[in-house]
C-alpha cells in the first residue's frame, strides 16, 4: 500500500472509530445526544462532507458528495447541513489534524527531511476578523483604533518547512503574540 493510502486508512480510521465509540465522539460534540441516532447526515458522513472542501453553493455540493456517494435519494437539505455541522466542535478537527501529522511522519519515517538532524519548523501569525458577538469578544477581544473596534484573533501555526506540512493551527486571543505562543 502506498503511503498516503497509509496516511488516508488512519484518518478514515480516526473518523470511523469516532463516529462509533460514544466516549470519544462525546470529547468531540458539543451534546452528548448528538448523532446518537442513525441519519441521512450522520456523523461520519458530515465529517467526510466537510472535508470535501466545497467551492460551490452548499445545494450543489451535498448534491455532488450524495451523488458521488450513490446515495442521491437520502440528499439532505443545507439547513439540515448547517445545523449538523454545529454540533461538532472544533477540537475534532485540531484532533484530526494530529492524527494527520503522526501519521505522516510514522509512514514517511526515513524519508522525513531534516537539516542537520533537526526539522525545521516556522512559525506564523496572522490577524483575523471575527464575528461580532459578546462570547467572542470575551475569549479573544478586539482591536481599536480612532473610528471603530473590531473583533479580532491571532491565528498562530507550525510549518514543517522541509516537509511542507503544517503541524498545526490555532486561534488565541488578539493580545497574545505569536512569539509567546512558540515559546509554548
Amino acid at each position: 500500500m502506498s503511503t498516503n493510502l497509509k496516511i488516508i486508512f488512519d484518518l478514515k480510521n480516526f473518523i470511523s472509530q469516532t463516529s462509533v465509540d460514544s466516549k470519544l465522539r462525546h470529547l468531540f460534540v458539543l451534546s452528548p445526544s448528538d448523532f446518537i441516532r442513525n441519519r441521512k447526515l450522520g456523523f461520519e458522513r458530515l465529517v467526510y462532507l466537510l472535508l470535501n472542501f466545497m467551492k460551490k453553493s452548499y445545494s450543489i455540493e451535498i448534491a455532488a458528495f450524495y451523488d458521488q456517494i450513490d446515495a442521491i435519494d437520502m440528499k439532505v437539505t443545507k439547513s439540515a447541513f448547517c445545523q449538523q455541522r454545529m454540533k461538532i466542535k472544533a477540537l475534532f478537527f485540531a484532533g484530526l489534524n494530529e492524527v494527520l501529522v503522526k501519521s505522516f511522519y510514522q509512514h514517511y519515517d526515513k524519508a522525513i527531511r531534516r537539516w542537520k538532524g533537526f526539522r525545521i519548523i516556522a512559525i506564523d501569525g496572522s490577524q483575523a476578523y471575527l464575528v461580532n458577538n459578546s462570547e467572542v469578544i470575551m475569549q479573544f477581544g478586539s482591536h481599536s483604533n480612532q473610528s471603530k473596534n473590531v473583533q479580532m484573533g491571532q491565528v498562530v501555526s507550525a510549518f514543517d518547512v522541509l516537509n511542507e506540512i503544517t503541524i498545526w493551527a490555532d486561534l488565541y486571543p488578539i493580545k497574545i503574540s505569536e512569539q509567546k505562543v512558540a515559546q509554548h
